[in-house]
């Protein structure tokens, strides 16, 4: 069997995520969507970086919404946060891995809200 080895581009390609506080209309509507659908209370990075490309976007999430909204991929999904926040229990501060990540004072602080009433929350952002 041939082994390929694995090349990173070089320079690594800017990424634009467009923040929740900027979207609007479709955008912002396929957020909510997507949010309701994962069951999760902010966009990640490369959700709002996929919506930079708008068209590429809708149909990115028209086409996963049937899979991301299936009993099964939630449950994968619910055993996951709990394998992963058991994990980083030992996590400082994530306040400049998440900063580095793309997200914003403003998603910092709603992470931060929503972590407080968190009963598995056993990170910290700053």
């Amino acid at each position: 069997m041939t082994v390929i080895t694995r090349q990173k581009p070089d320079p690594i390609p800017e990424i634009f995520p467009l923040p929740e506080r900027e979207a609007t209309g479709e955008r912002l509507a396929i957020y909510e969507d997507t949010k309701a659908g994962l069951q999760v209370p902010w966009m990640g990075v490369v959700t709002m970086a996929f919506s930079h490309y708008p068209s590429f976007y809708r149909t990115l999430w028209h086409g996963l919404r049937p899979l991301w909204t299936s009993v099964e991929f939630v449950t994968a999904c619910a055993d996951l946060r709990q394998v992963t926040e058991a994990a980083i229990g030992a996590q400082t501060d994530l306040k400049p891995i998440l900063l580095g990540a793309g997200y914003g004072s403003a998603e910092l602080a709603e992470m931060m809200r929503r972590l407080r009433s968190s009963p598995m929350a056993t990170c910290r952002i700053s």
